[in-house]
């Protein structure tokens, strides 16, 4: 039996060498699967890290444009007003000349828009401009370049200045309001250079 017993510890030893050995790897293999999870785990967590700061940037990034661009369209709401007070300075100002001014602004508005024959009604608070002396100078002008004489006609409280000439229907508006705005475009860029220039 004592060949049995070596045969039999033999085999046990053996046996325990190989749990020893199925056990290390088994440890091994646990540590690495552990380890390679507590990598990729920490790996995610840098990725989510990294992508709640990039949000987190853009978000901040996108507020800071919003606010940019409020910040501009109240600028530029600013500036708005502040050309259209200066067209309607320009407005009063016309309002406001003396008469003989008046007198060569409107003549000069006629000569270069009448066709002749039309009838000219005065802005109501400019009627005392049109003298009969006012009203033959402006027909001996237009006979001149060789166009009918106008006809004073009623005179309107829809404008503030200047003067419309009717023709068959048709009105050709020579209101201050419409100068003023017939010239707005190509001259709000100097209006705007003027009051917003940086010095």
């Amino acid at each position: 039996m004592n060949g049995a017993q070596t045969i039999i510890d033999t085999i046990l030893e053996n046996a325990r060498d190989d749990a020893a050995h199925t056990l290390a790897q088994a440890r091994d293999k646990a540590k690495k699967l552990h380890d390679a999870a507590e990598e990729g785990a920490k790996n995610r967590l840098d990725a989510a890290l990294e992508r709640a700061e990039s949000d987190a940037a853009q978000r901040r990034e996108r507020s800071l444009r919003m606010e940019q661009l409020e910040l501009r369209k109240a600028v530029l709401g600013q500036q708005r007003e502040l050309i259209d007070q200066a067209f309607q300075g320009a407005l009063e100002q016309l309002v406001n000349m003396d008469e003989d001014k008046k007198r060569q602004l409107h003549l000069s508005n006629i000569l270069a828009s009448a066709e002749g024959g039309e009838a000219l009604h005065p802005a109501k608070d400019e009627l005392a401009l049109y003298t009969p002396a006012f009203l033959a100078s402006i027909n001996q002008a237009l006979e001149k370049a060789g166009k009918k004489p106008l006809t004073l006609a009623k005179a309107l409280e829809t404008i503030r200045g200047g003067l419309v000439l009717e023709s068959d229907g048709v009105e050709q508006n020579l209101s201050y309001e419409a100068l003023l705005r017939g010239v707005r475009d190509s001259l709000e860029p100097e209006v705007a250079r003027v009051l917003f220039e940086e010095t």
